[in-house]
């Protein structure tokens, strides 16, 4: 009971600060790209260092574990001093480069009700049909990536019988998929859409989904071919969304009359991990 509350207490602070993080930089994405198809490699560009943080992420965690075999707290421990070390170098270096560059605006206009302000934005924003959709988009995506991420962890470990040794090679194929496919899925958004690309990313995968649950379900090839699919359009996902979130600037901008990038980023990022939660904890009750 005592570990559940600990989890529960670091993974709420965690979500906090980074949303701290989160929302400003991804906005500020929007501020940096006006052209349409600039936003598309800005964010490439930008997915090239979070294929990095993913290897760090994702396959270091692994290989720390199995150096700790028998010693699960001390793997766990040494794994999170790793990971404050190099954010904390990363986020220095980012603020170091960029500090000078800073533009700051005085005429900034105070905000006598802080919260009031906020609602109202959120409501103005929700009345936008695109925003509507980006925020169903966004959830349904975490939804199932959260899904994926659980479930592929269990399925390589309880269904096929293989430790965290084999799992880190898993995790070393995704990003090798990632590499390759980012510079492919640049191209296809920029050529076809930003929206085709997506659209036809997810399809295929949902198809494919399907197809290996009917006749591979208990297979490695199954797994690996879909595990390949879907890293794909995870790549794409985080490559190609927040692109599509900065065009509902220029929409609030024509509608409304005002830019928002920060509350659009907030209203996608609150609702859409709002969502998400209570389609898992659905979900979660229907497997009990």
């Amino acid at each position: 009971y005592k570990r559940q509350v600990y989890y529960l207490f670091f993974a709420i602070l965690f979500r906090i600060f980074f949303s701290t993080y989160e929302i400003p930089y991804n906005a500020l994405g929007a501020e940096i790209a006006t052209e349409y198809d600039e936003r598309t490699k800005l964010r490439s560009l930008a997915r090239v260092f979070s294929i990095a943080g993913n290897a760090v992420g994702y396959i270091m965690p692994l290989v720390v574990l199995e150096m700790f075999k028998g010693k699960e707290e001390a793997g766990w421990g040494a794994m999170g001093l790793i990971l404050g070390v190099l954010c904390c170098i990363s986020w220095l270096v980012s603020v170091t480069a960029t500090g000078k560059n800073v533009l700051v605006i005085s005429a900034v206009k105070e905000k006598k009700n802080l919260l009031k302000d906020i609602l109202v934005n959120y409501r103005e924003l929700l009345k936008l049909k695109a925003m509507k959709l980006l925020v169903v988009y966004k959830a349904a995506f975490t939804c199932a990536f959260s899904l994926y991420s659980v479930g592929t962890i269990y399925f390589l470990q309880y269904n096929l019988g293989l430790d965290n040794k084999y799992s880190s090679y898993v995790y070393v194929y995704t990003i090798i998929i990632f590499i390759v496919s980012t510079p492919v899925i640049e191209k296809i958004a920029i050529l076809k859409s930003k929206a085709w690309q997506q659209m036809s990313a997810m399809g295929v995968c949902g198809v494919a989904g399907i197809l290996i649950y009917l006749f591979a379900a208990d297979s490695f090839i199954g797994c690996a071919v879909y595990i390949g699919i879907f890293a794909i359009v995870q790549t794409g996902f985080w490559q190609v969304s927040n692109s599509i979130f900065y065009d509902i600037v220029e929409v609030d901008e024509y509608v409304n009359m005002k830019r928002r990038e920060g509350d659009i980023m907030s209203v996608v990022s609150v609702l859409g991990t709002l969502i998400t939660a209570i389609m898992v904890w659905a979900l979660s009750l229907i497997h009990i």
